[in-house]
C-alpha cells in the first residue's frame, strides 16, 4: 500500500468503504503518526511525524480533519461492529456511557465554554474550567492477560455543544439528549442482544429512561438516597371502578433503609475489586418500581454497605432482574474503566493538544484520541499480543502487570517504527545517515 502503513493498513481494512480511497490512505498515515507522535499531539505535529517516517504530505492531513468528506456515524457503526465481533459475539454486551471534559483556550472555539471539572473538583468547591464537554459509550470488555480488570473501547462520542453567542439561534441538545440518542441508536444496531449499560446517576434520568427504543436495555447505576421507591400495584378487583393503579404502596427510602440496617435481612458477600476482596453487606429489594424516573418499568433496588467502612453505602438501581445480584456489583465495578479510558486518552493519547477551532476539525481533531486507542486495543488483542515488545530499563516496576494500555500504545509503535524505517526512502540512507536524521529528529521535539 503506498504512502502508508501495510500494518494499520489491513487490520484497518474494514474501514475502506467510509471513505474515499485517497482519504482512507491519509487516515491510515493518520493514525499511525498520531501513535508514532511523541510529544503534544497538534494537527502540526501529527504531519511533522507523518512526514518524517512516511513522507506524506502535510497538505493532505489537513485536508483529512477539515474538509474530507466521510461521517463519523459510518466509523462508529464500523467501529462497534469490529469491537462486538471481536470481544462480545455472544453473551451480555456491556457498556458505559460518561461524559468528560477537554480543557481549551480560546473563546473562538467550537462548542466550548465554562464547564464544571469533577476532576479538579473537591467536594465542598466547585472548579469552573474553560473546554469541551464530551459524552462516551464505550463497549467494557475483558482483554487476555489481566483478568483483574476491565477496559473500555470507544465506540462513539458526541460533542456536548455550549450555546454559541455566534449563533444565537441554535439550541444545541441537551447531553442527556444526545446519551439518549447514543443508546437508541446502539439498541437498533444490536438486535436481540442483551445489553447492560453501567452509568452514574447523571445517566439513570427519565430522559433517558422513557425514551422510545431503549427498552430493550438494562440499566445499572446508583439512585439517590432519598429515591422514592414503590411496590408493584395489588391486582385488579373484579367489579372495581375507576383507573388502575400504576404503583402500589410507598416502600422505605434507601437513606431509610439503611438507618434501620441492622433489622433488615441482609445478605453478606465477597465482591472482587480490582484483583482484591471485599465483604459486603447487600439488601435486595425484588420487583419494585422507581416511579419517578422509570415510571412502570419493574427494576430491583439493590443497597450495599462495606463491612470495612472504606465506602460509602450506596444504593443501586437496575432494571436487571434475572442475572445474579453479585455478577451485577462486579459489573458496575467494571463501569470504572471508563474513567480509566478518560485519563488514558488524556495523559497517553493528548485529548487536550489538538489546536483546532472549526465545527469539524473540533469533532474530527480530538475525537482522533480515541479512534487511535480503540484501534490500539484491537490490534494489540488480535496480533500485537504476539509481537515484539518494547525492553523498558524500569527497576521500580518489576512485577506491574500487563498488558496496560500504555504496553499496548509502546508495541504498536514499535512495530510501526521498525516497519517505517524499513521503507525504500530509509532503505536508500546509510545506517549513519538515518542515525543521524533521526537524532536531528529528537533533538528538534520539545
Amino acid at each position: 500500500m503506498d504512502q502508508t502503513t501495510s500494518l494499520l493498513g489491513r487490520f484497518l481494512a474494514p474501514y475502506r468503504g467510509a471513505f474515499r480511497i485517497e482519504a482512507f490512505r491519509n487516515w491510515i498515515v493518520f493514525v499511525a503518526a498520531w501513535t508514532l507522535a511523541p510529544r503534544k499531539r497538534t494537527i502540526a505535529q501529527i504531519c511533522n511525524t507523518a512526514a518524517f517516517a512516511y513522507e506524506t504530505s502535510h497538505h493532505n492531513l489537513y485536508h483529512l480533519v477539515e474538509r474530507a468528506q466521510y461521517l463519523e456515524l459510518d466509523l462508529d457503526e464500523i467501529r462497534l461492529a469490529q469491537a462486538i465481533a471481536q470481544f462480545a459475539s455472544e453473551g451480555v454486551v456491556e457498556v458505559a456511557i460518561d461524559d468528560t471534559l477537554c480543557h481549551k483556550r480560546g473563546a473562538g472555539v467550537f462548542g466550548a465554554g465554562m464547564q464544571l471539572d469533577p476532576v479538579l473538583s473537591p467536594k465542598r468547591h466547585k472548579v469552573i474550567r474553560f473546554g469541551l464537554n464530551w459524552l462516551m459509550l464505550a463497549l467494557v470488555v475483558a482483554v487476555p492477560g489481566r483478568p483483574d480488570r476491565a477496559f473500555s473501547i470507544p465506540i462513539a462520542w458526541r460533542l456536548c455543544e455550549r450555546k454559541s453567542s455566534a449563533r444565537p439561534d441554535r439550541t444545541p441538545p441537551k447531553r442527556t439528549e444526545l446519551a439518549r440518542d447514543l443508546l437508541v441508536w446502539l439498541a437498533r444496531r444490536l438486535p436481540g442482544r442483551e445489553i447492560r449499560v453501567l452509568g452514574d446517576s447523571a445517566y439513570l434520568n427519565r430522559t433517558i429512561a422513557k425514551a422510545p427504543g431503549t427498552e430493550s436495555l438494562a440499566f445499572l447505576g446508583p439512585m439517590p438516597m432519598k429515591a422514592a421507591i414503590y411496590a408493584l400495584p395489588a391486582p385488579r378487583k373484579p367489579g372495581q371502578r375507576g383507573a388502575t393503579r400504576k404503583k402500589g404502596d410507598r416502600l422505605p427510602s434507601p437513606k431509610a433503609d439503611f438507618a434501620d440496617w441492622s433489622n433488615l435481612p441482609v445478605q453478606r458477600m465477597q465482591l472482587t475489586v480490582g484483583g482484591r476482596v471485599e465483604v459486603v453487606e447487600v439488601l435486595v429489594r425484588d420487583d419494585v418500581l422507581w416511579y419517578g424516573t422509570f415510571g412502570v418499568r419493574v427494576g430491583r433496588a439493590i443497597l450495599v454497605r462495606d463491612t470495612s467502612g472504606g465506602w460509602k453505602d450506596t444504593a443501586f438501581w437496575t432494571t436487571d432482574r434475572t442475572t445474579p445480584v453479585l455478577a451485577l456489583l462486579e459489573g458496575y465495578v467494571r463501569r470504572w474503566s471508563i474513567e480509566v479510558l478518560f485519563r488514558d486518552s488524556k495523559q497517553l493519547m493528548g485529548l487536550h493538544d489538538p489546536q483546532v477551532r472549526t465545527e469539524t476539525s473540533v469533532k474530527r481533531g480530538h475525537g482522533q484520541t480515541w479512534v487511535v486507542l480503540a484501534e490500539v486495543i484491537r490490534w494489540y488483542v488480535s496480533e500485537g499480543h504476539e509481537l515484539e515488545k518494547v525492553q523498558k530499563s524500569r527497576p521500580w516496576y518489576p512485577d506491574a502487570p500487563v498488558p496496560t494500555i500504555s504496553d499496548m500504545i509502546e508495541t504498536l509503535r514499535l512495530a510501526l517504527w521498525q516497519e517505517a524505517l524499513s521503507q525504500e526512502v530509509w532503505k536508500d540512507l546509510s545506517p549513519e545517515k538515518c542515525l543521524e536524521r533521526l537524532i536531528h529528529w529528537i533533538s528538534e521535539l520539545h
